[in-house]
């Protein structure tokens, strides 16, 4: 027969049950926050394990910036996305700029791979360009952006790095490659003698642009304007340099 002992008591232990759990609380919450920094540290301990597996630092770093393609990265993108640790990251690409494996673009970094790409594309489309129209000074900034397809911040900074390695070179608005210079026919530059000629002998009344420009064309007389030997006061109106 059941006694009295194998029920629970009333009110007494209704009354101990919410004093109990107040008196734990704090000390489950402790546990609960040490069990979360365990986790969490075998959480890393596990991601910097699969990271080591992945390659030494300096493989490790070269994937990760092969995978980003064109867009750079600084030491801290680098470290978050590797899990590797800051100082291995910042000694690693020190290293590897001096191997040439990596191109340092101001304070963040490209693949050799990825920037020859990009140095080639920018060969390529400035060589087109001046084979199209020999006459221009060069192709204006925004356009050579837009047919790389890159952000205005990493193309400053790779007309900068370009600029360095003597690839192009840019004046004001106009990128051009470091060695073009225009250069006119034989047959026109005797035009452009025989106008710049007629624009010295009658500075105050000059041949109008419509005119220059049927003796010798709307490009070439774009390049001397370009080239500063003729003066563009508004578009019917130009004048030589010392007029």
């Amino acid at each position: 027969p059941l006694s009295a002992a194998d029920f629970p008591r009333g009110g007494g232990d209704c009354a101990e049950g919410p004093a109990q759990g107040r008196g734990d609380q704090p000390g489950a919450s402790q546990r609960q926050a040490e069990q979360g920094d365990a986790a969490a540290q075998q959480l890393e301990a596990k991601r910097r394990l699969e990271t080591l597996a992945r390659g030494t630092p300096d493989e490790i770093v070269l994937q990760f910036l092969f995978a980003r393609g064109t867009n750079p990265a600084d030491a801290k993108e680098i470290a978050s996305g590797t899990g590797l640790n800051i100082d291995v990251v910042t000694q690693s690409l020190a290293s590897r700029v001096q191997a040439g494996s990596v191109v340092a673009l101001g304070t963040a970094y490209l693949s050799a791979s990825n920037w020859n790409a990009i140095a080639d594309k920018i060969a390529r489309t400035l060589d087109e360009f001046h084979k199209q129209y020999p006459l221009r000074a060069g192709l204006p900034r925004e356009e050579l952006k837009s047919r790389l397809g890159l952000t205005v911040r990493v193309f400053d900074r790779v007309i900068k790095r370009a600029q360095s390695e003597n690839l192009i070179a840019a004046s004001g608005n106009i990128v051009h490659r470091s060695d073009f210079i225009v250069k006119f026919a034989p047959d026109m530059q005797k035009k452009i003698d025989a106008l710049i000629a007629q624009f010295e002998k009658s500075p105050y009344a000059p041949p109008s642009a419509q005119e220059a420009q049927a003796a010798i064309g709307v490009e070439a007389v774009s390049a001397l304007v370009a080239q500063g030997k003729l003066v563009k006061l508004s578009d019917p109106v130009l004048l030589a340099p010392q007029a």
